[in-house]
């Protein structure tokens, strides 16, 4: 909540003029009338800041800054460090900027820019600022380096309402919490944080937050002392790019709603550790072009972990299938369900079932395997050497958990084609999965066996073989099995 303050705090803030109690007038060279704050804007405007400049303070400039905004209006901020609480008061943006030379409305042109005018983010540092139902301001290039004093939630820039993007911004000040939007609408596209902060972001009172942009590669970066976000009651942060460190988890939540789109996930209600999560959640990843022959792990999950790590869910796989010559293609599809839970070193379960497979050659095995120092249990997709190449989509319908870093990445790690090993640390690190238990199966009508040629079957599968007209069971050394 905004700490208390007197009328005339507020008053002299705003820059509302006491004596006649209204918002400013617009007479006065350029408009400056100060500390009288204009209405509405008339122009296209650029208010300097800093040693030499008109204003002296942020804080001066802003006084000039009208309440409603039809046209830019920018606040270039000079090299130097300003000891400065910036409160930027109540600001309407029409977005509709009004072109006074073809007395026309353009574009979604109009807002108030803050920004640091220094070749380097540190060039400019600034305390802290506090928006104020401000509609339509960006804030980027700067240095905050201290806590906002108007505030009790120990932050560095806070958010009451309004609509603000930040960009380029990179937070030293040692805070709770890095930005903090109560009840505010916030872009977050590119920002650098320090262990100084213990959150990057404190979203409550229905907030709407992103965090990065992953189309145009915009990202957080840094390191955080404890969980990146912290989302309370009501609000809704995505995530969208981010490469920042935290401490402990990547989310804390208290009722909040948390879309990963990194991680293809969406948590509600509370934190991590016992997030729920929605059921009917859906993650596709494209393999493009992915080449010749290849193979693959899907890294589901975090093996032997200390708290539960699951994976339950249904994944489905189309694809091109060209021959060996590539003269031929054909369109090919695979299910494939699994259900698995790695716990700790005494408790781990898991089994996979073929739905469909359209081509003996794609084989799948649940195996364990090292990626970047960790271990997972994983997917492993074994695309034969009769592949020339495959293209199409891998898609997971279900829940998952893992405590690794990684969730639900494809990476392919060995090439028939030439014998190539293409991730060498998964290529030598896979090893068979022996779960400990393996999940009953209750099945309430009869089980569909599928039909296979003994020399099409893959290994490891029970199957009716057209070649015998039999029931049979091929082991993992590729033998034939009667099964009566």
């Amino acid at each position: 909540m905004p700490k208390q303050m007197t009328i005339k705090e507020y008053e002299n803030l705003q820059g509302i003029d006491t004596a006649n109690q209204k918002i400013g007038t617009t007479v006065g060279e350029n408009n400056a009338t100060y500390p009288n704050r204009p209405l509405t804007s008339e122009a296209v405007t650029v208010l300097e800041v800093g040693e030499g400049k008109r204003y002296a303070t942020i804080t001066d400039a802003l006084k000039q800054v009208p309440l409603y905004i039809r046209h830019k209006y920018y606040i270039d901020i000079y090299d130097g460090t300003y000891d400065e609480a910036v409160f930027v008061p109540a600001i309407i943006s029409s977005r509709l900027e009004y072109n006074t030379a073809t007395e026309t409305w353009e574009g979604a042109g109009s807002g108030l820019t803050i920004r640091g005018k220094g070749a380097s983010i540190s060039d400019v540092k600034v305390k802290s600022f506090l928006f104020a139902e401000a509609s339509g301001v960006t804030l980027s290039n700067l240095e905050i380096n201290g806590q906002d004093p108007w505030s009790d939630e120990n932050c560095a820039v806070s958010v009451y309402r309004g609509n603000v993007v930040i960009g380029s911004v990179k937070f030293t000040g040692t805070v709770t919490n890095a930005i903090m939007a109560y009840w505010g609408h916030v872009m977050v596209y590119t920002a650098e944080f320090t262990t100084e902060q213990v959150h990057a972001l404190h979203a409550k009172g229905e907030s709407l937050v992103t965090l990065g942009d992953s189309y145009a590669g915009n990202k957080l970066t840094g390191e955080v002392s404890g969980a990146l976000i912290y989302v309370g009651r009501g609000s809704h942060v995505y995530l969208s790019n981010s490469d920042c460190v935290c401490t402990t988890t990547v989310y804390s939540l208290s009722g909040g709603h948390v879309t990963d789109y990194q991680a293809g996930v969406e948590y509600l209600g509370t934190s991590k550790t016992s997030e729920t999560k929605f059921f009917n959640h859906k993650t596709s990843k494209n393999l493009g072009n992915v080449g010749r022959s290849q193979s693959y792990v899907i890294l589901l999950e975090k093996y032997q972990g200390s708290s539960g790590n699951f994976t339950q869910g249904t994944f489905k796989m189309t694809r091109l299938y060209l021959t060996t010559t590539g003269t031929s293609s054909s369109n090919i599809s695979d299910i494939v369900e699994i259900n698995t839970f790695s716990s700790n070193v005494g408790n781990h379960n898991g089994s996979i079932e073929i739905l469909r497979n359209d081509n003996s050659s794609g084989n799948f095995e649940l195996v364990t395997c090292d990626y970047n120092s960790e271990t997972y249990l994983a997917l492993k997709f074994d695309c034969g050497a009769s592949y020339k190449s495959h293209q199409g989509y891998i898609e997971f319908e279900g829940i998952t958990e893992s405590t690794n870093t990684e969730n639900m990445l494809v990476i392919p790690y060995f090439n028939y084609e030439g014998s190539v090993v293409m991730n060498s640390e998964i290529n030598s690190s896979l090893a068979s999965f022996s779960p400990t238990v393996t999940p009953a199966k209750i099945i309430g009508a009869p089980q569909i066996i599928p039909t296979y040629a003994d020399s099409a079957a893959p290994n490891s599968s029970v199957y009716y073989s057209s070649t015998q007209s039999k029931l049979v069971y091929k082991d993992s050394g590729g033998t034939v099995n009667n099964l009566y």
